[in-house]
């Protein structure tokens, strides 16, 4: 329980932590405020039951007095209401103060969810896109998504509730042992050895079930994700029920696992009922016993089955919020792992803004992906000038495409060195660089949004620029289909990454968004790949009419697409050469 304890922190910041250890000290409080109303029982039913008990009674009557001088109680009845009233105020303030103290619990657990979800979101993105390779994007989905709010729900918020409940449980349960020592160790034994049995049963079990659940529920985000991104192929195909039968297991083990937890974590309930009815009659026997009479014993009675009121379900809490955490263990571990082992990578702009005047060099660059000894790239060297346009060419596979993610920083050579106007590029001034670079991908994403938003993507709506816009679309030649074509022209909705456009219209939009940024260096990844001839020749006539300051990079697997280049290279068995 401790390493859980351990890890479930670790979610927090400094300011949550205080504010965790605040709502602790709460329910401190509240366990005393609730020892307090049950404390104001006895003297209550003790005077219900005889009102001689006033003058017999050594604190009763000391309660008289003091109640004659301060409120002016001069009889017994009008005592009998006193204690009435009291016991009754103290009842409903306890009531209320749980109440807000739960409020306030709700309150901290929810935000929780947020902000343990946002910093999942803030360190994967942090990563460095090497890190993506190797990663399921349905994995970082499921973590954001699910085991962050399990985390929270079935961690977390459990967690602050069995600290409540074994503070409040200890508290009158002291209590109960200086009333009566003997009867309250009996009854403490035969409880705790109801639940310390079933738990001793259950632990493997719960353990075992926690896993699965886990490994279940990522199987099913992987299996979601993949459907509905090959949703043409499974139509084509006639492969639905291959698909939903992928879905349908792992999704069938979350359920069953999730229902087989609340059952174990419920059951000693029932078990607890039948305890409890022979304990109250064995407690009445005793206490009749011990006293003497019934009525010498009510009040002890009384005292014993409010208490039992308040104190079984605080049992049964803590013990389902006890199963909860062994549950959502191997979530809590896993995720915890998982954000520990993330660098951590600051966002925050360079301080020192990088220019680009003179050439881009590339030198002696070599570079193998992870977990391959194989190189894609050798002792590489490349020189771009400032204006120029370089086209490079080579089979599928060559290395064009980690070429350019070389260029653009995401990813880091084993060997050699990315310089620009003589400066190396590393990570004090990487984010500089990137600055003036825009990029058309192969594989386009587009959010399901406006045309315009869409071009500008990451741009508060209201800070578009329209007149870039126009710009923009009118070089990509997009202008006409969004002007003539669309009743909403740049307010069209484009669909779930484009899917009412086509292949041609969506590669147009990347390469506005590309020219909205007015980069230094523009890189085309096959851009016009999707296009037709005619289209692609005037999009990038009006791409080289931009500016003779504009450098730009172009991967093409058409040799008349790379017409306008100043050079061509050709990569090649990791070398590249002038083609």
């Amino acid at each position: 329980m401790t390493e859980i304890f351990k890890r479930l922190f670790y979610f927090l910041n400094n300011r949550e932590k205080k504010i965790a250890i605040l709502l602790l000290f709460l329910s401190l409080i509240v366990s005393f405020v609730e020892l307090l109303s049950i404390i104001s029982i006895l003297p209550f039913v003790t005077v219900l039951t005889d009102v001689d008990n006033i003058e017999n009674n050594y604190f009763l009557n000391l309660i008289f007095k003091i109640a004659n001088i301060v409120l002016g109680i001069k009889s017994h009845q009008e005592l009998t209401y006193f204690l009435g009233a009291t016991l009754l105020m103290f009842l409903i303030f306890s009531i209320i103060f749980r109440a807000f103290v739960f409020f306030v619990q709700i309150r901290f657990i929810y935000m929780r969810e947020y902000s343990i979800a946002k910093l999942l979101v803030e360190n994967y993105l942090r990563q460095p896109y090497e890190w993506f390779l190797n990663r399921n994007s349905a994995d970082i989905g499921k973590a954001v998504l699910s085991e962050a709010s399990t985390v929270v729900h079935q961690g977390l918020f459990p967690l602050i509730k069995l600290i409540s409940q074994i503070i409040f449980t200890s508290v009158i349960v002291t209590f109960l042992l200086i009333i009566n020592f003997k009867l309250t160790l009996v009854s403490l034994s035969l409880i705790g050895g109801v639940y310390w049995v079933i738990n001793k049963l259950s632990r493997k079990y719960i353990n075992k079930i926690g896993s699965e659940r886990l490994k279940a529920n990522e199987l099913k985000f992987i299996s979601i994700n993949e459907t509905f991104n090959a949703v043409k192929e499974i139509k084509i195909g006639r492969l639905e029920n291959i698909f939903i039968n992928k879905f349908s297991i792992p999704s069938l083990i979350v359920s069953k696992n999730s229902s087989s937890y609340q059952i174990v974590s419920e059951l000693p309930r029932y078990i607890l009922e039948i305890v409890l009815f022979i304990g109250i009659i064995f407690m009445l026997l005793y206490i009749i016993h011990s006293t003497g009479s019934f009525f010498d014993a009510l009040p002890i009675i009384v005292l014993y089955v409010f208490a039992g009121y308040r104190l079984m379900p605080s049992a049964q809490q803590i013990y389902s919020l006890y199963t909860t955490l062994k549950f959502s263990k191997a979530s809590i571990f896993a995720l915890y792992d998982d954000l520990k082992s993330l660098k951590k990578i600051s966002l925050v702009n360079d301080q020192n803004t990088l220019t680009f005047h003179n050439k881009i060099s590339l030198k002696n660059i070599s570079y193998n992906y992870p977990n391959s000894s194989k190189f894609v790239l050798k002792n590489i060297d490349l020189t771009i000038n400032v204006g120029e346009k370089i086209g490079l060419i080579g089979p599928t596979g060559s290395g064009k495409t980690t070429l350019i993610n070389i260029v653009l920083g995401l990813l880091q050579p084993q060997q050699g060195t990315l310089q620009v106007d003589g400066q190396i590029i590393d990570k004090n001034n990487l984010r500089s660089w990137v600055n003036l670079i825009s990029y058309v991908p192969q594989n386009i994403y587009l959010i399901d949004d406006t045309i315009a938003n869409n071009i500008a993507l990451g741009i508060d709506p209201a800070n578009i620029n329209q007149n870039i816009l126009n710009n923009v679309t009118k070089i990509a030649c997009l202008d006409k289909f969004v002007n003539n074509d669309l009743p909403n022209k740049f307010q069209t909705i484009v669909g779930e990454n484009g899917i009412k456009l086509s292949g041609g219209q969506r590669q147009r939009i990347a390469i506005a968004r590309a020219l909205y940024l007015r980069p230094k260096v523009l890189i085309l990844d096959e851009a016009t790949s999707a296009l037709d001839n005619q289209t692609e020749s005037m999009v990038m006539d009006s791409v080289n009419n931009l500016s003779e300051n504009l450098t730009i990079i172009m991967i093409a697997h058409r040799l008349s697409t790379l017409k306008s280049c100043d050079r061509i290279y050709k990569i090649e068995n990791n070398t590249i050469s002038i083609h």
